[in-house]
């Protein structure tokens, strides 16, 4: 493993294990535990394994989505736009400032979708849900404590909720990430599949989110000076867990970017291919 990848991994890890331990430290006070019975040390461990499950799902998310199915999803959205698309590989010179932009973008991209879903489910969840109203309020990160229940331990049981949350957020950085370093992607008659596929989720993620805030609901439900105590721990804890969860990616990365090129090595035609695009440039006299 390359000294700057670790280096990468290290501070990822570094940063989110420093955030989570922020998160519970700064939102609640001491007479908060006591009410709740948890003890600051639990929920300071609880969200510790937390993260490290986090980083588990970020390294088996990138083998398994970007490295054995990110191709056949470029295919889908290649026939889909009757486009094609060509890999290739890119140089093994790897541009420094490109590099550090990389193992900055994954962590921001990968808490920019955790809030945005999770922000959307809270929007989403209402009486005119339906069926589907237990199922989003469950999964409702940003939903109010009830009076009866301690703000430590709401905020204990919204662990798991945050791992799901992160674990669906990081499924489109990670369908990505392999070809944004050892691969360069050329689109025909279209910009390159990964890129479109990170606009296209982004712009519907923040789409719902601006249609939601203009209709008053940012002001009125999270509106810093009325913000339940759990929120301040949740978004911490995302910030964390987004760092980790780009841990795991890095750590899996150099798998994914492997399981691509046998797959591309294997591929005869179609819309999806490898090789390289040379472009002649011809003049008249």
């Amino acid at each position: 493993m390359q000294p700057r990848k670790i280096h990468a991994i290290a501070v990822a890890v570094i940063l989110g294990i420093i955030l989570e331990l922020i998160a519970v430290t700064s939102s609640f006070k001491f007479w908060q535990f006591l009410r709740s019975g948890l003890d600051s040390n639990m929920l300071i461990i609880y969200t510790l394994l937390g993260g490290v499950f986090v980083i588990c799902i970020g390294y088996a998310s990138v083998i398994f989505f970007g490295g054995r199915t990110s191709l056949g999803i470029a295919e889908f959205i290649s026939r889909m736009g009757r486009s094609r698309q060509v890999i290739e590989k890119a140089d093994e010179k790897e541009n420094m400032l490109f590099v550090f932009l990389f193992y900055v973008l994954v962590p921001v991209a990968v808490f920019f979708f955790l809030v945005a879903i999770g922000w959307n489910i809270f929007n989403l969840d209402s009486s005119k849900a339906g069926f589907f109203q237990p199922i989003l309020h469950a999964i409702d990160v940003f939903a109010r404590a009830p009076r009866s229940v301690s703000p430590a331990s709401y905020s204990a049981e919204l662990i798991p909720i945050s791992i799901l949350l992160a674990f669906l957020a990081g499924i489109v950085p990670s369908i990505c990430a392999p070809y944004f370093r050892r691969f360069r992607v050329i689109g025909i008659n279209t910009r390159p599949f990964h890129i479109a596929l990170l606009l296209t989720i982004g712009g519907l993620l923040v789409g719902l989110g601006l249609i939601f805030t203009l209709l008053g609901e940012f002001y009125q439900v999270l509106w810093i000076d009325r913000a339940p105590v759990s929120y301040h721990y949740v978004l911490l804890t995302m910030l964390g867990f987004s760092l980790h969860y780009a841990a795991g990616i890095f750590l899996g990365l150099g798998k994914a970017e492997k399981s691509v090129s046998d797959e591309l090595r294997k591929k005869k035609g179609g819309p999806v291919t490898g090789g390289r695009v040379t472009v002649k440039l011809s003049g008249r006299s």
